[in-house]
């Protein structure tokens, strides 16, 4: 989840996964981040970009969560590979493909 976890908090719930968080806006989980190790939570953009290079040579679909609003910061710290998979008048479903095998 890029940008408001807020809107998206049920969602681990609902998916019964662990969904990352990447960014610097986590909102009221800041406090909570900096306790302990968080790296398995808590991505930077540096972080999560190296975990898009590595799923799509393993052969791995990464789906992120983006608000609207924040879309176009990925877009500007060069986040790459990421189609628009779904959309709500809120947010974008992205997913990156791994990379076609020959």
């Amino acid at each position: 989840i890029f940008g408001g976890f807020e809107d998206f908090s049920d969602l681990p719930f609902y998916l019964e996964r662990r969904l990352m968080i990447v960014g610097t806006n986590i909102g009221e989980l800041t406090y909570g981040s900096r306790i302990g190790d968080q790296k398995a939570w808590f991505l930077s953009l540096d972080e999560f970009r190296a975990h898009l290079a590595t799923a799509r040579q393993e052969g791995k679909n990464v789906f992120c969560l983006a608000q609207k609003s924040e879309y176009n910061e990925l877009l500007e710290k060069g986040i790459q590979n990421l189609e628009v998979l779904l959309h709500t008048p809120k947010a974008y479903l992205l997913i990156q493909r791994p990379v076609p095998k020959e």
